[in-house]
């Protein structure tokens, strides 16, 4: 397989594009179907990555793409974001892939745009002979709504493979069984991580491919277009629909790797006039982006251009950077902060083992990548794991240290909790890994430890625990669900304690009342007596770090 990178654009107006890419050669852009990103097609980016410059999009709301900002997306009004995008990515005549909302796209866009569409292959146009009422869309795209016992994740997981089963999914009695295989559990997993992705906003643009008038753009159209119609897929049916409008349509087979290599036989045929492209870079201040470190693709968020020393924030682990979103926008009055998905967190590629060691030489490479050669660390539970290890092996880096619910566990503690995650996260087929997830980080709210369950491990005065923040969360670590429980072991595993008495520089502790760690800070205020206490809470953390931070 070629290799893969991903990357992110900003159109003029400010609208960020996440995209796949791969190989070299006349640009091909691959549009994906709703609701899906442009994971899904990455074996199409390392099938045809050796003839053609192939990028990837996440569509509008997909993905980490943004959405538009319109409450009724028309794929009209996607066609005109595809050419921003295209501008943003400094091309001007591409061929186009597209799938079901994808296709649509592509088409329309041909259409509006003849000059910068070459070639368009479509697999699976999307057809609704009958324009579908609001009550059917309500019905067929309800919104997705965070219940306590976590049971919108079954639902969600349901919802994606009953459509595997049944055409229209939500109506097993009167609908067609699907004449496809169903997928495996991993297939699923990663469909239902992009439902997750682009949340209840999902409906916005799937509703407009369901609207969409197929037949309009199909009369004067002067780019070529190929409809591929696909044994198996939910469109088959409707390819006479194309035929009665005298357009080409083109039998694709039913597997994957034979469908695969017959389209890019269509494309080669079409596209060997168009001249080779590259996409434009992204330059070193945009607000999110990633950077290349130690071999690996570490997703990195910055903003702000200050005086003030840079302040690095590390989170929790397992955890992403979108969760410190509220810091990087309040701390980046007076200098630049910045924030990473650490590897095997979020959005960053995978190191193998995980450590706490391992994350702090991946920080120190960024660092050095950046140019930055001194920060004020900040670091959430187990990211303070890696700030204390940073602060203690590379004092000359680091002039201060903000440790949040940091995990300060006595050695039993930590080796009981070790004992608590030896189990495996993964996909199962009745989805029932989500649940696990969701009730583990609501029972590490209700007690301490988390793993047990008695009257006496009761957590004092717990606050009600918001469905939707705890989906939040669930949206920030299962896309690396198979990183997890190594990530918490990587950090129990860790000498925390042993690290901070070794801290040298000015530190500062705090921690939420209901934070994982609360239990932990009475023995943090018990061993660190002199150390300097922030108020944590709520938005009272934001005023004590600036505080703190003063002077550097």
């Amino acid at each position: 397989m070629r290799p893969i990178t991903r990357h992110f654009a900003h159109t003029q107006d400010g609208r960020r594009i996440h995209y796949r890419q791969a190989g070299s050669g006349p640009p091909l852009v691959l549009l994906h179907a709703s609701p899906a990103s442009s994971r899904v097609q990455i074996p199409l980016l390392g099938a045809w990555g050796g003839h053609f410059n192939v990028i990837a999009l996440d569509t509008p709301g997909f993905g980490l793409s943004d959405p538009l900002p319109m409450a009724n997306v028309e794929i009209g009004a996607l066609a005109d974001a595809l050419a921003d995008t295209l501008d943003a990515l400094g091309l001007d005549r591409v061929m186009l892939y597209g799938r079901h909302t994808g296709g649509s796209i592509a088409v329309e866009f041909a259409k509006r745009f003849p000059a910068r569409a070459e070639f368009v292959l479509t697999d699976g146009y999307t057809i609704v002979p009958n324009l579908p009422s609001a009550d059917y869309l309500r019905a067929y795209l309800p919104p997705i709504e965070p219940q306590w016992d976590g049971g919108h994740l079954t639902w969600l997981w349901h919802r994606f493979r009953e459509q595997f089963v049944f055409w229209p999914w939500n109506d097993p009695v009167n609908g067609l069984r699907a004449d496809t295989d169903l997928p495996g559990p991993d297939e699923l997993q990663r469909g239902v991580v992009e439902l997750l992705e682009a949340g209840s906003a999902y409906a916005n643009v799937y509703a407009a491919a369901l609207r969409y008038r197929w037949h309009a753009p199909l009369a004067g159209l002067s780019t070529p277009v190929c409809f591929g119609v696909r044994p198996g897929d939910s469109q088959y049916r409707h390819a006479d629909y194309l035929r009665s409008a005298g357009q080409a349509v083109e039998i694709i087979p039913r597997e994957s790797e034979q469908a695969a290599a017959r389209e890019l036989e269509i494309l080669l045929t079409h596209g060997t006039t168009l001249p080779p492209a590259t996409t434009a870079p992204q330059p070193p201040t945009a607000p999110i982006r990633y950077v290349e470190v130690l071999g690996q693709q570490i997703l990195l968020r910055q903003a702000g251009n200050g005086d003030g020393l840079p302040l690095l924030l590390l989170p929790a682990i397992p955890g992403a950077s979108s969760q410190l979103q509220h810091l990087i926008d309040s701390l980046s009055l007076d200098r630049q902060v910045l924030a990473m998905d650490l590897p095997g967190n979020g959005y960053s590629d995978g190191a193998s083992p995980l450590s706490v060691e391992m994350w702090a030489r991946t920080v120190l490479a960024l660092l050095d990548q950046l140019n930055i050669p001194r920060i004020a660390l900040y670091g959430h539970n187990g990211g303070a794991a890696v700030a204390a290890h940073l602060a203690t092996t590379a004092p000359d880096r680091v002039a201060c240290v903000m440790l949040d619910g940091p995990p300060c566990l006595t050695a039993t503690e930590r080796n009981n909790q070790l004992a608590a995650f030896d189990f495996t996260l993964a996909p199962r087929w009745e989805g029932g890994h989500l649940l696990e997830l969701w009730h583990l980080l609501r029972d590490q709210r209700l007690w301490w430890p988390w793993h047990s369950k008695t009257h006496q491990a009761i957590r004092a005065k717990p606050r009600a625990i918001d469905p939707i923040l705890l989906h939040a969360e669930v949206r920030a670590l299962v896309n690396n669900l198979q990183h997890l429980v190594p990530s918490w072991r990587a950090v129990l595993d860790y000498d925390f304690v042993g690290a901070v008495n070794s801290v040298a520089q000015p530190m500062m502790i705090g921690c939420a009342p209901d934070d994982v760690f609360f239990p932990a800070a009475t023995t943090a205020t018990q061993l660190w007596p002199d150390a300097l206490w922030g108020d944590f809470s709520g938005k009272e953390k934001h005023a004590s770090i600036n505080a703190f931070l003063r002077g550097y």
